[in-house]
C-alpha cells in the first residue's frame, strides 16, 4: 500500500485514513457507525480568511471523533457563536461491513449565514438508504462571501470572493479521496443541499471547479440565485466604512471610505484581517432570502462565470441526475412574524375571519407558488432543454399535520420551507416541532409520517444506486420532468393520519399565470401591501417582477 492508497474499511468505530487515525461512536440502537467532527481542510484563520482552503494535513495519534465540530462564526440572537476555526464533516453509515456503498454529501441551509453540518443528522438516512451520508459545515457570512478589491491578490481563486462554495467542493475532494476508508463508493457521490445549500449546488453546476467532483444531486427548495462583483464590492465597503466609523470616528461612510480608499494595498488587507469575526459579524444584516441585504454567490470570472446561469441553456454545465423538490407553503415561515399579521400571528384561531387573515391567505398563496416554482420549476425548465441532460425527478412535499386543519398557527405555517427535512432524515428537529402550546408531530398522524418518511427514503435509496427513484415494489412511478403542454411535473409527497398519498402531477408554476392571477383578483391596496411589503427583494420577485 502506498500513501495515496485508501485504507479498507475495517468495520470499527477506530479507522485509519492516509490522513491519520479517527475514532467514531457505535450506536447500537439505531445500527450505525458515525464519526463527527472530522476536519477536511486546514483552519482558514489568519492569513487564510477570505482564501481558498487548503488540504487537511496528516496528524499523528488518534484523533477523536465523537462530537460534532463547532458550527462556522455565525450569529445567533445577537451574540456570536460557534469559529472561524469550522471546516470538519461529519460521517454516517450503516454498522455491517459491506463496501462500495453510495455517497450522499450534504450541504445544509440557512440563508449563507447561519447553520451547520450538525444540522442534519445523518444516522436514519444511512440506514434507510444503506448509504453513507456525510454533512459538512462551510464558512459563512462574510468569511464564506466577501469580494473586496482590497484582498486582491491576483490569484483568480483566492479572490473569487466564493470561499463557502470553495469550502464545498474541498469536502467533495476530501471525500473522493478518503471516503472508501468508510466503505463508501468515491465514484458515485450525490451532492445534496437544502435552502442555502440548494443554491449553492446549483451554482456549483456552473462552475468549473466543480467538474468531476460529484456524480448526482438532489437539490431541495433552492433557486438559481447569484449576485455580481459589483455587489460584492459594495457590500464589503459598507461593512468595513461601519467599522472604520467605530475606529476612527469618522462622521459619515463617505470620510470613511476615503480613509480605506487611501490606504495602500497591503494596508487595506492587514486592516480587514484584523477585525475580529465578532466585529464583522455585528454588522451584517439578517439576508432572509434577498440577495441585495447579503451578496454571495459571485460571477467572479473563474470559480462562477461571467455569464452565470445562462451557460444552462449553451449546455455549459456539470449534467447529471437530478432529484429537485420544494415545499407547498414555501413562503409561510418568510412572512408569518411580519409586522403586518402581528395580532393575526399571535392568535390566528381568534382572527380567522379578520382582514389580516386575508391578506396572509392570499400572499401565503401567490408567495409559496412564485417561490416553489422559483425553487424548482425554473430549474428544471432551465436544464430540460438540454438533449444530454439526464431525468430530473421534481417533487412537492404537501404534508401538513393532522391539528393544522384545526386551524392555529400550524394551519398558518403548513408545509412551509425546510418541513421535508424530518421525513428525508427520519428525525424530527424542525422548528415548527417548537412552537409552544403546538404540536407540529401528534402521535394521531404517526402512522402516516412513518409511511411517508419510509417511502421519501425507499425513492431515495434507488436514486442514490441507479440515478432513477424507480423500482421500488409498492410505491407509484415517478415520472421525470415533462416541459411539453400537460406533461408530468412533480410527485407530490403527502399522507393523512395513516396511509401515505403519492401520486404525480401535471400542475406547472408558471410566474407568469401566477401574475396575472395576482392582478386579477387582489384590490390596488392588497396588491401594494404584498408586493411592496413582503415580495420586494425576496430572489423570486427582484429584478423579473415589478
Amino acid at each position: 500500500m502506498t500513501d495515496n492508497e485508501p485504507v479498507r474499511f475495517k468495520g470499527e468505530t477506530l479507522q485509519p485514513l492516509t490522513i491519520g487515525v479517527v475514532d467514531g461512536l457505535r450506536d447500537k440502537e439505531e445500527g450505525v457507525l458515525s464519526w463527527l467532527g472530522v476536519p477536511y481542510a486546514e483552519p482558514p484563520v489568519g492569513e487564510a480568511r477570505w482564501k481558498s482552503p487548503a488540504p487537511v494535513k496528516p496528524w499523528t495519534g488518534i484523533r477523536s471523533a465523537r462530537r460534532f465540530a463547532m458550527p462556522c462564526a455565525q450569529m445567533r440572537d445577537g451574540e456570536m457563536i460557534g469559529s472561524e476555526d469550522c471546516l470538519y464533516l461529519n460521517v454516517w453509515r450503516p454498522d455491517h461491513t459491506r463496501t462500495g456503498l453510495p455517497v450522499w454529501v450534504y450541504v445544509h441551509g440557512g440563508g449563507n449565514q447561519n447553520g451547520s453540518g450538525e444540522d442534519f443528522c445523518g444516522d436514519r438516512l444511512a440506514v434507510g438508504v444503506d448509504g453513507i451520508v456525510v454533512s459538512i459545515n462551510y464558512r459563512l457570512g462574510p468569511f464564506g462571501w466577501f469580494s473586496w478589491s482590497g484582498l486582491s491578490t491576483g490569484d483568480a481563486e483566492n479572490d473569487s470572493g466564493n470561499y463557502g462554495l470553495l469550502d464545498i467542493f474541498q469536502a467533495l475532494r476530501w471525500v473522493r479521496e478518503h471516503i472508501s476508508s468508510f466503505g463508501g463508493d468515491p465514484d458515485n457521490v450525490t451532492l445534496a443541499g437544502q435552502s442555502a445549500g440548494a443554491r449553492n449546488i446549483l451554482a456549483s453546476f456552473i462552475s468549473p471547479c466543480a467538474e468531476g467532483l460529484y456524480h448526482k444531486s438532489t437539490v431541495f427548495s433552492g433557486g438559481m440565485t447569484l449576485a455580481s462583483k459589483a455587489q460584492g464590492e459594495a457590500y464589503a465597503e459598507k461593512l468595513l466604512s461601519k467599522l472604520v466609523m467605530k475606529d476612527r470616528y469618522e462622521a459619515n461612510t463617505i470620510e470613511a471610505r476615503r480613509y480605506l480608499h487611501n490606504l495602500s494595498q497591503e494596508d487595506k488587507a492587514a486592516y480587514a484581517r484584523g477585525k475580529s469575526a465578532e466585529e464583522l459579524l455585528l454588522h451584517c444584516e439578517p439576508a432572509e432570502i434577498r440577495m441585495e441585504a447579503f451578496p454571495h454567490l459571485f460571477m467572479d470570472g473563474f470559480v462562477i462565470p461571467e455569464e452565470g446561469f445562462n451557460r444552462l441553456g449553451q449546455g455549459k454545465y456539470i449534467k447529471v441526475p437530478l432529484m429537485l423538490g420544494c415545499t407547498m407553503d414555501e413562503f409561510a415561515g418568510f412572512i408569518f412574524n411580519n409586522d403586518i399579521f402581528a395580532e393575526y400571528a399571535q392568535n390566528p384561531l381568534k382572527q380567522a375571519d379578520s382582514k389580516e387573515a386575508a391578506l396572509y391567505g392570499k400572499a401565503n398563496s401567490f408567495g409559496s407558488r412564485l417561490y416553489a416554482g422559483f425553487n424548482a420549476d425554473e430549474v428544471a425548465e432551465a436544464l430540460a432543454g438540454n438533449r444530454d441532460q439526464p431525468f430530473i425527478y421534481v417533487y412537492r412535499f404537501a404534508w401538513r399535520p393532522s391539528a393544522a386543519f384545526s386551524g392555529g398557527v400550524l394551519a398558518a405555517l403548513g408545509s412551509t420551507h425546510g418541513a421535508d427535512m424530518d421525513f428525508w432524515s427520519g428525525h424530527t428537529n424542525h422548528w415548527l416541532a417548537e412552537i409552544p402550546g403546538e404540536s407540529y408531530y401528534s402521535e394521531a398522524d404517526k402512522p402516516g409520517r412513518a409511511k411517508l418518511t419510509h417511502a421519501m427514503s425507499a425513492y431515495l435509496k434507488r436514486f442514490l444506486r441507479e440515478g432513477s427513484p424507480n423500482g421500488e415494489l409498492g410505491l407509484p412511478e415517478w415520472e421525470p420532468w415533462n416541459s411539453k403542454e400537460g406533461g408530468a411535473t412533480a410527485m407530490i409527497l403527502d399522507a393523512d393520519r395513516n396511509e401515505v398519498k403519492l401520486h404525480m402531477s401535471r400542475e406547472k408554476y408558471d410566474s407568469g399565470k401566477i401574475l396575472d392571477e395576482m392582478a386579477t383578483v387582489l384590490s390596488d391596496e392588497e396588491h401594494e401591501l404584498i408586493a411592496e411589503r413582503l415580495f420586494k427583494g425576496r430572489f423570486f420577485w427582484e429584478g423579473k417582477f415589478k
